[in-house]
């Protein structure tokens, strides 16, 4: 009954060579079987290509071309993906094993699932994460283990391309005050490593104009949450955060 569900995974990537063989192995040698993956490259010129190449036989479908970033590239794969459930695990990141049968064992229709995310430094392990659902609206669930049915995409919409770094909470939110219904799973789902875009204080400004544009928080605590990012680059709420 469980394996009726097929799964599609997507992994967009550019110029991703030194991670993106650990992100296909960890989606290939998944414990479940009912797979669909598909990988969007960006047009990448470091190699990538090679690798995504000598695993195509077990790729259903693959692209490279230049894009409008990196959430058009993960609308170009919700475009392609036939599956009941879509996840999306970027490059730099991977699976745990039993990550996507947890998913499948849990699986509701209408119900955004995730689950523990283990966050990786300097290839150690950092912290553990993932908040309640009722914290949603503060706290961004960690979107390498966000499993989404294909019916909520087709009935709400895919990625807000005019956001740059937080389209993917910006989804999350507007699903949330939508009343679909988010459910978390206390396994290890996925792990991320530290870096990239979504860490700068540039995307977290984002974050902030996008939560005061949803009516999320009030325009003082916007200037005054981007003012303290901006004054102490950002290594207050790291520490706030982090604890």
């Amino acid at each position: 009954m469980t394996n009726m569900i097929k799964v599609s995974i997507i992994t967009v990537v550019y110029n991703g060579v030194k991670n993106i063989e650990q992100t296909i192995k960890s989606v290939l040698h998944q414990t479940y079987s009912n797979i669909e993956y598909i990988v969007i490259d960006g047009g990448s010129t470091d190699g990538s290509l090679d690798i995504i190449k000598k695993y195509s036989d077990s790729i259903s479908y693959w692209v490279s071309e230049a894009d409008k970033g990196i959430y058009d590239a993960m609308n170009k794969g919700i475009s392609k993906a036939t599956g009941d459930l879509i996840g999306i695990i970027n490059s730099d990141d991977w699976y745990e094993p039993d990550a996507i049968m947890n998913m499948v064992t849990a699986y509701e229709e209408n119900t955004v699932l995730y689950g523990i995310i283990r966050t990786i430094c300097n290839e150690n392990e950092v912290s553990l994460y993932a908040p309640y659902p009722s914290l949603i609206k503060r706290i961004m669930i960690p979107h390498p283990t966000c499993f989404i049915p294909k019916t909520i995409y087709s009935k709400y919409g895919l990625y807000e391309l005019k956001y740059k770094s937080c389209a993917d909470y910006h989804l999350v939110l507007r699903l949330y005050q939508l009343g679909v219904r988010f459910k978390v799973i206390e396994r290890v789902i996925a792990n991320f490593r530290v870096g990239g875009f979504s860490n700068t204080v540039s995307s977290m400004c984002e974050s902030y104009d996008m939560r005061y544009e949803m009516g999320m928080i009030s325009q003082t605590e916007c200037i005054l949450k981007k003012f303290l990012l901006r004054f102490t680059n950002g290594k207050i709420l790291y520490l706030v955060n982090k604890n």
